[in-house]
């Protein structure tokens, strides 16, 4: 998308602190690692990973943050063999993802963060981190947590003044006769 001069921004997540400027530099990727703020047909938005914006006693998470993106920790993980660190990363991830998944309701945290972003005058905040998929307004302000795509396969849309929360649709695999047609490659 990019060599056909698409301007695609990367807006990094905590998962994305040790990606250095590969994206940037080998693929063309604009990123952002904090949040972006930018106007779309005349409305405000607000757009951000959302590590730790909107949320409320999470001292324990700040702390492991705060030691995972150390010096020492960022050292030692790149003399990992990578088969040892991505079972570890994925290992951490499902750990974070099965504790987020059984809390569906709103964060007071996040309610409050939306209502002070409306206060700013923003219209739409778009945020991500939170594994569950969320669309709802404080005020005149629409917030859209898209989920994981892991779990959930969801997304944001943006049209026609309305930002819309979907979930992907698999496609039906094919019936047994057909995929054994192409497996012997006869029509």
């Amino acid at each position: 998308m990019v060599d056909k001069g698409s301007d695609i921004t990367y807006v990094a997540g905590n998962h994305d602190y040790w990606m250095g400027d590969f994206l940037t530099k080998e693929v063309g990727l604009k990123t952002v690692r904090d949040a972006l703020e930018t106007t779309i047909d005349g409305r405000r938005f607000f757009i951000s990973h959302g590590d730790g914006l909107a949320t409320t006693g999470q001292t324990s998470y700040r702390a492991l943050k705060a030691v995972l993106h150390s010096r020492a920790v960022t050292s030692g993980f790149r003399v990992l063999h990578p088969d040892l660190g991505l079972r570890l990363a994925a290992a951490f991830s499902k750990m974070s993802r099965r504790r987020s998944s059984r809390n569906s309701r709103l964060d007071p945290g996040l309610e409050a963060f939306v209502g002070k972003k409306a206060g700013e005058g923003f219209d739409f905040l778009v945020l991500g981190h939170l594994h569950q998929p969320l669309l709802f307004k404080v005020g005149g302000t629409t917030c859209l947590v898209a989920g994981d795509w892991i779990d959930n396969l969801s997304y944001g849309i943006y049209a026609d003044g309305n930002l819309k929360l979907e979930r992907w649709e698999a496609p039906e695999p094919a019936s047994d006769s057909l995929q054994e047609t192409a497996r012997s490659g006869r029509r």
